[in-house]
């Protein structure tokens, strides 16, 4: 991904002594606003069920989420309303794909993120539904 090293800007901690790196931000959705895609990889693969606030994050900043993570990603959140990582073989193919990525196809990735968001399958992923959840097992 030689071609990517001006088009990708980390934030947060453990970045620093990256080319890339940007700094820390104060309000996260605002300041990547700007930005198409957002990479959304888990601390943990393969983990059912586990799915934490990044995937979220992207869709209510209207970024294309690139994931990788829960092993069963596709029956919480609908695959079209992302990228899938393990789709491709390595990252300069990844790069590729969204670097070549026509507009109308990432107006319906947004658009499909959108539609979860109001779906009731967002709904699990709400702090109400989290705090229900933790006092069911009590």
């Amino acid at each position: 991904m030689s071609n990517s090293k001006n088009i990708i800007n980390l934030f947060g901690s453990g970045w620093s002594k990256r080319k890339s790196y940007i700094g820390y931000v104060d309000d996260k959705l605002n300041t990547l606003s700007n930005y198409k895609f957002n990479i959304c990889f888990e601390n943990q693969k393969n983990i059912s069920g586990y799915v934490t606030e990044k995937i979220i994050d992207s869709f209510l900043a209207q970024w294309v989420p690139i994931y990788f993570g829960s092993s069963d990603i596709c029956k919480l959140v609908p695959f079209k309303a992302f990228i899938d990582f393990r789709n491709f073989s390595s990252y300069d193919d990844l790069y590729n794909y969204i670097y070549n990525m026509p507009y109308n196809t990432w107006v319906t990735y947004i658009n499909n993120g959108q539609l979860f968001l109001k779906s009731k399958h967002y709904h699990k992923f709400l702090p109400k539904h989290f705090i229900n959840s933790i006092i069911g097992y009590l």
